[in-house]
């Protein structure tokens, strides 16, 4: 497969983006996964990370995991993709000495290294959770959040005034987005880890958010956004969300969520302001929220169904989605 790896658009906060693309497939139509700029009949798996000085050796620790994955992905599932949407993988030989007789043994990483790591509990629960629930809180941006050892759930502004989910009137329509950071839910193939989903708070038919969502990583991928690409955005339904999953094996111990969440803030704000015409800004002219009170109503909302703050949280916020019309 052609991989190709570069540093684009650093900036004068001294701040670098990493990027790296697995060819996976050659396609007729401009209709799967991401497709090439300069070739759009070529089909890509793409992930990029962020540098800075003081990240550099995070950075480089987790999108090292990052790029074998994604190499071992694109060489395992390229050619089941290639069946599905009538394509071929893509495929091309070294200039100088032809194709490989038998494939390198990184190709194993995900059956032989991350798959054992994933048997065991989730290696993100912990303190780190509670030390991120701080960072959710501690932000203005941050609406409500609440969480514990094993998982996290925040609101975002989104469009409109951004009231919680938690004091909406009845009938009121939903303002914010919602991040839920999980540590119960394993990968199917890749066992335990984190998995981080942001959903968005708007109403599409089914085929309109698969186009969307490919739009989306179009775009994020040509933005400047300083939010770290390790997953994709994708239909839920008939609505939108970005997902990441982490392994066992890619938790570095070294403040991963710490790093993480405010890149996730980032992304909550960037697609908020910059494609749904969002003004986060007009929240910091608000009181920050008071946590306190509200955690109060979840926990009541919580004891009621027998779950986690979290988890009634993220709930309740799911229940009444999706209210908000989008356009364009």
């Amino acid at each position: 497969n052609p991989v190709v790896g570069w540093t684009t658009d650093t900036r004068s906060t001294g701040e670098s983006r990493i990027r790296f693309d697995s060819g996976a497939l050659y396609h007729r139509n401009r209709c799967a996964l991401i497709p090439r700029e300069e070739d759009p009949t070529c089909v890509d798996l793409c992930a990029s990370m962020y540098v800075q000085a003081e990240t550099f050796g995070w950075v480089r620790q987790l999108f090292e995991w990052v790029v074998a994955m994604q190499v071992a992905d694109a060489h395992s599932k390229g050619p089941q993709l290639a069946k599905m949407f009538d394509a071929r993988p893509a495929s091309s030989s070294h200039p100088a000495s032809g194709l490989r007789p038998k494939r390198d043994d990184s190709l194993t990483i995900l059956g032989k290294v991350i798959a054992p790591a994933g048997k065991a509990l989730s290696s993100w629960r912990g303190q780190e959770f509670e030390d991120g629930l701080g960072l959710l809180q501690a932000n203005p941006h941050v609406i409500l959040a609440t969480g514990d050892q094993g998982e996290l759930t925040a609101e975002f502004p989104f469009l409109g005034r951004s009231v919680p989910m938690t004091v909406l009137a009845p009938g009121q329509a939903l303002e914010t987005s919602l991040l839920q950071a999980l540590t119960g839910q394993p990968h199917p193939e890749l066992g335990q880890g984190l998995l981080l989903i942001l959903q968005l708070p708007i109403s599409l038919d089914a085929s309109e958010a698969q186009e969307q969502s490919v739009r989306l990583n179009q775009l994020e991928l040509r933005s400047f956004t300083r939010t770290h690409f390790c997953g994709s955005w994708c239909a839920q339904g008939n609505t939108l969300a970005f997902v990441a999953f982490y392994p066992n094996a890619t938790h570095t111990g070294r403040n991963d969520l710490e790093n993480l969440v405010p890149s996730t803030i980032g992304r909550a704000k960037w697609v908020a302001e910059e494609v749904f015409g969002g003004q986060w800004h007009a929240t910091t002219e608000s009181p920050p929220a008071d946590h306190s009170v509200y955690a109060l109503i979840i926990q009541a909302v919580a004891a009621q169904m027998g779950a986690s703050p979290a988890e009634s949280h993220a709930s309740a916020w799911l229940g009444v989605l999706p209210q908000v019309p989008v356009n364009g």
